[in-house]
């Protein structure tokens, strides 16, 4: 799961997380897909954006997450708005370098 042993400790308590929040992207519980994104959300400013082990993880959440900009629950839609550009700022790779 965790192959890079020169990634910084906490990359490797957020990565687990962000797995496990995802989990919860689709639950039927409106508040337990709120707090998962929301959870989402915090460790991806938690995390060095030259983390490539966590910019998979959101990589493989993209999708996912902008469905949730669409979702029935008016809370959950709001919180996928409010990480929407910080997420997007993730997938996308700064190609100056």
């Amino acid at each position: 799961m965790l192959q890079d042993p020169k990634a910084p400790l906490k990359v490797h308590v957020a990565v687990p997380l962000a797995m496990q929040a995802r989990t919860f992207f689709e639950d039927e519980n409106n508040s337990l897909r709120w707090a998962s994104i929301e959870l989402f959300g915090h460790l991806s400013k938690f995390v060095s954006k030259r983390s490539s082990l966590f910019g998979a993880e959101v990589e493989k959440s993209m999708g996912t997450l902008l469905i949730h900009l669409q979702d029935g629950d008016p809370q959950v839609a709001q919180r996928g708005r409010g990480w929407k550009l910080q997420l997007l700022n993730w997938a996308i790779r700064d190609t100056h370098r």
